[in-house]
């Protein structure tokens, strides 16, 4: 963990530093005695996951500056609009591919179950960071890998696996991901797979000198059909079995990665903190940027997105009334501590330490520079109003009451403790603008690249209308060109960046350049600007991992 910068303001909370009336209680009890029941209400999707109840959709306000407008004048929304009428309008289904004014995905080449190393990468640098763990005991092999079973470790005998696969295995180079707890989430008679693949790094050799080394695949298990897949499998066996985790992997970002662990996670946040933080509240301060247009895009999503007979319903590896199940267990096993910093998750994992043998990994070099910087920021910030001693932190009510909402409403007890220290309040807000900002655009930006392309990564290996697998039909090529482009072409802000419009100000003055907190955030904005990350701005290859340069950062998740 990143060390604490000193405090930019002598904390206490004294003199011209930090307005004493941000921590009055009186003021606070005034405010929080108008708040309306039906303000930011919610209830709980599948029973388990908190969402407003018919939010406002601030997505429209500002007039001709709002995000709407800006989101619709937008150059290349414009080519998705064309592309996407363009398509609606082939009834005779002539055309067969969805884009045309837009450019074709990079990731729109077969390579990627083709070539091993180039599969071993998407889980990389593709749209999922996420799920990649290091196998630390025999019991996360899949049962032709482990000795607890009969003839296990038969994939020495495979292709690349080495004789000494436990050495590998000590050696910290083995790898895994699984999706085999899904197994059960199918809709016949769609043909769904979820597979658990294992990885083994191939370190660079006195062959390959000056060489990275390579994440490569060496096995791919199918539970539910009871295959087992490897380099020497055959050709058209081990390329079956990795577009079927490619698939998956599909599936489980969108369901889970991005829905559950970004949107839906943060959006509780986002609902405890508009009834019981107010504008002017530190905290309040801090965290309603970082929310804007949040709660009216999941409502959006809610009933446009996975809605029963919308895109998702229609299009994916099983019905919606099924693959919610995988949304569901994302946010269920998901906690603000462990899951929504990249350090902690990193760590959980087994990918933090310097021992880590992965090749260069553009997502934790730079999210974890880009992460500490938030880190000083937070701390920085929050210093101008609470003393290390904790007294007025302590003391302040509009907190007490915001964790306990968190804990008693909705159900988001991680870092919320009755008696949660400052360094927890840290630890949460910097994981908040982390999962909402870099996070979030990490997982969400790059999809375009690698999922807007239903000939190469469909969502569903065979709806019931296919006559074979992995050849999708005419509306899912539509459909999932059309889904992946609306979700990925706009950004609304920039990470660092808060706006001082009028139509925003129910989200705060961070961005006031008159008030005494705009040393901190200056000093932000130049720490991200000088972070030692050499990402390009635009992208000119599949691999040019551009999304967590700061300038592509939004501050929250706005679409």
């Amino acid at each position: 963990m990143a060390e604490p910068r000193e405090a930019v303001y002598p904390p206490g909370g004294d003199g011209p530093w930090a307005p004493r009336s941000d921590l009055d209680p009186a003021k606070y009890q005034a405010w929080k005695a108008d708040i309306k029941p039906d303000y930011y209400n919610h209830y709980f999707y599948q029973g388990v996951i908190p969402l407003a109840v018919d939010p406002p959709d601030d997505r429209n306000d500002g007039g001709i500056f709002s995000y709407a407008t800006l989101r619709d004048a937008n150059f290349d929304f414009a080519k998705f609009l064309a592309d996407f009428l363009r398509w609606k309008a082939d009834l005779l289904e002539v055309f067969t591919d969805f884009f045309f004014a837009l450019p074709t995905p990079l990731g729109a080449i077969p390579e990627l179950y083709k070539d091993d190393n180039l599969f071993g990468r998407f889980f990389l640098r593709g749209p999922d960071p996420t799920t990649l763990e290091l196998v630390t005991d025999d019991s996360q092999l899949p049962p032709p890998l482990s000795f607890k079973q009969p003839g296990g470790r038969k994939v020495q005998t495979y292709g690349r696996a080495p004789l000494d696969f436990d050495q590998a295995l000590a050696e910290r180079r083995v790898f895994h991901i699984d999706f085999s707890k899904y197994s059960h989430v199918t809709s016949p008679p769609r043909f769904a797979s979820w597979p658990h693949a294992v990885f083994i790094v191939i370190p660079a050799s006195s062959e390959n000198i000056g060489a990275e080394p390579r994440l490569l695949p060496i096995a791919i298990a199918d539970k539910s059909s009871g295959t087992f897949a490897t380099p020497v499998s055959g050709a058209a066996e081990w390329e079956f079995a990795k577009r079927a985790m490619l698939t998956a992997a599909a599936n489980y970002h969108e369901l889970g990665t991005h829905l559950s662990r970004c949107h839906m996670a943060m959006e509780r946040y986002a609902l405890a903190t508009y009834r019981n933080l107010p504008l002017w509240h530190p905290v309040g301060r801090l965290l309603r940027p970082h929310f804007k247009f949040m709660v009216a895009t999941n409502n959006d999503a809610i009933k446009n997105l996975i809605n029963p007979g919308g895109p998702v319903d229609s299009n994916f590896a099983a019905k919606i009334e099924t693959l919610v199940k995988v949304t569901v267990d994302a946010f269920s096993t998901w906690d603000l501590r462990t899951h929504g910093g990249i350090e902690a998750d990193l760590a959980r994992r087994g990918l933090a330490g310097a021992d880590c043998t992965l090749p260069f990994w553009p997502y934790k070099e730079y999210g974890l520079k880009v992460y500490a910087a938030i880190r000083n920021f937070v701390q920085a910030y929050l210093s101008i109003w609470y003393p290390s001693d904790e007294t007025l932190y302590r003391a302040d009510i509009a907190l007490q009451t915001w964790r306990r909402a968190l804990r008693d409403e909705y159900r988001a007890p991680s870092l919320m403790d009755e008696h949660a220290s400052l360094e927890d309040l840290i630890t949460a807000c910097t994981n908040i603008i982390w999962t909402s900002g870099p996070q979030h655009s990490a997982v969400n930006y790059t999809q375009y690249d690698f999922l807007g392309e239903a000939k190469i990564l469909p969502f569903c290996i065979q709806l019931a209308e296919q006559k074979q697998k992995f050849e999708p039909t005419h509306k899912q090529i539509g459909d999932q060109g059309a889904v992946i482009s609306r979700l990925s072409l706009y950004r609304w802000d920039q990470l660092g960046t808060y706006s001082t419009e009028d139509f925003l100000t129910e989200y705060g003055d961070l961005g006031d350049p008159d008030k005494p907190w705009r040393v901190v955030v200056e000093r932000f904005q130049k720490e991200l600007k000088g972070l030692p990350i050499p990402l390009p701005e635009t992208r000119k290859g599949l691999w040019d991992y551009t999304f967590l340069a700061p300038q592509n950062i939004t501050n929250g998740i706005s679409i």
